[in-house]
Formats: structure tokens, C-alpha cells, sequence
């Protein structure tokens, strides 16, 4: 299996991170295509290198995810895992055994979508949690069964990652449900899995400017309960719904 990750870091504070857990990202992504912004920090690029990744340079986040999912289709993997690097970090740092564990599994459906319970859900911000779980609720009723779409990781096969790359058009937010809609459009098999490790990553790079602020609770309400937040976040809900809403009228029968 092969990683498949956008990456925005203009100021490297990934580079912290990455060296945190390069032991087991070395031995288990080696090979992952990492898709950077033309602003990612150099010295970060450098260093995935270093570690066996092929980073390239791409654009928007829907953008990025395509094109280093078309260059994965290169490799002769047959399955492929889908998140954001951050997120990757994040679950290598935190719980490392299930995800290496849920990665050695082949999954029982083209696409297995990774997401998150109730108490995992809850280290996130009250602006993304109230916004995503519309999107999660709606993909619920139109998919069939409850499901956290809005975490943008899954690991897909080979045929599903063809029709993706075949037929995707989102080059910004909307990827992060058009991917499975996708692969459920076209009648293949999509299945749900929640998983620990999917706890909010943000805090991660910011431990000085939390530490400076006075703690988690209190730079999270200042930073992500504000009015400018909020609206970001009804944008994307906006967005979202948008592709959800032109993907969900037909399903195939495989």
C-alpha cells in the first residue's frame, strides 16, 4: 500500500513532527507520494526525500490529491491510502499500532472510509464539528448506513482510484467527498470504519503558540470560535453540499 497526501507547510512546522516518528514513517511510507504546495517549507521537501517519498508540486488541495493519486497509479500497488500529511503525522505520533495494523488489512470493499466517533469527533472545534456533521448526516442517508465522510481518508483499490482519476472535477474542498461518492456512484463497494487515531491534529504544530496563549481550550475558542471561522466553515459546508448534491442522484448496479 502506498500513501497518498496533500501538503501545505510554509513554515516547516511539520519538520518537527516528521522527525518525531521518521523511524516508523521510514520503514512503512517509503515510496508515498506527497503532493506540495509551490509555499511548502524546502527544507521540509528535503527531508521527505531523505525519507523515500516522492514529493511533487501541485496546486489547490482537490488538485494535489489527484495528481499524486495519477502518479500512485504509476507504482505497481494495488491499494492506496488517502490522507492529509498532517493527518498522517498525527496518527504515526498518537497511535501508531492501529494504524500500521489497520494497513496491513485488505480491505473488504473498493473503498474504505476512515473516520471518527463521538469522542474523537469531540477534540475538534465546536465551528467543524457543527458544520461536518450536516455533510456526514446527509452522505449518511444518500450512502445507507452512518458514516464520516468528511475526515478526506480512505484507502481505496486500484479500480476505485481509476474511476476517481477518471472522472473527478474538484480541484478545492469538494474532493474530500467527491473521492468516495465516486466510487459509490459507480457501484462499487464502500464500507466505514472509525478508527482512535483520527483525533484532531492542528494542535500538534502549534504547542508554542497554545502554550503562550494559556492552553488548548483557550487558543482553540480564540482561534476557532471566532465569527471569521464560523463563516469559513459554512463556505466549505456550502461547497460540500454542492458536490455531494450533483454526485448523490444515480448509483449504478456493478
Amino acid at each position: 500500500m502506498i500513501a497518498v497526501s496533500p501538503l501545505h507547510d510554509p513554515e516547516g512546522k511539520m519538520i518537527k513532527l516528521l522527525k518525531q516518528v521518521a523511524g516508523l514513517y521510514r520503514n512503512n511510507f517509503s515510496g508515498s507520494v506527497i503532493a506540495y504546495t509551490d509555499q511548502t517549507n524546502q527544507k521540509l521537501i528535503m527531508l521527505l526525500k531523505k525519507f523515500g517519498s516522492f514529493p511533487l508540486k501541485t496546486g489547490l488541495w482537490g488538485e494535489s490529491r489527484m495528481a499524486a493519486l495519477k502518479q500512485a497509479l504509476k507504482s505497481e500497488k494495488d491499494w492506496f491510502f488517502l490522507i492529509d500529511f498532517d493527518k498522517l503525522l498525527h496518527w504515526l505520533k498518537t497511535e501508531s499500532q492501529e494504524l500500521l495494523s489497520l494497513l496491513k488489512k485488505t480491505p473488504l470493499a473498493d473503498c474504505l472510509v476512515l473516520g471518527r466517533e463521538e469522542k474523537v469527533m469531540a477534540t475538534y472545534p465546536q465551528s467543524w464539528i457543527k458544520t461536518e456533521s450536516i455533510i456526514n448526516h446527509l452522505a449518511g442517508q444518500i450512502i445507507g448506513f452512518q458514516i464520516d465522510i468528511t475526515t478526506a481518508t480512505q484507502i481505496i483499490n486500484r479500480r476505485a482510484a481509476r474511476i476517481i482519476t477518471r472522472k473527478s472535477v474538484e480541484k478545492s474542498w469538494g474532493a474530500c467527498v467527491e473521492f468516495p461518492f465516486l466510487v459509490f456512484q459507480s457501484g462499487l463497494k464502500i464500507a466505514y470504519q472509525p478508527a482512535r487515531g483520527m483525533t484532531w491534529e492542528d494542535p500538534d504544530r502549534f504547542e508554542e503558540e497554545i502554550k503562550k496563549t494559556g492552553g488548548l481550550n483557550k487558543w482553540q475558542k480564540e482561534k476557532y470560535d471566532t465569527q471569521e471561522e464560523w463563516g469559513k466553515r459554512l463556505k466549505n459546508l456550502s461547497l460540500l453540499w454542492e458536490t455531494v448534491e450533483r454526485l448523490s442522484p444515480v448509483r449504478k448496479t456493478p
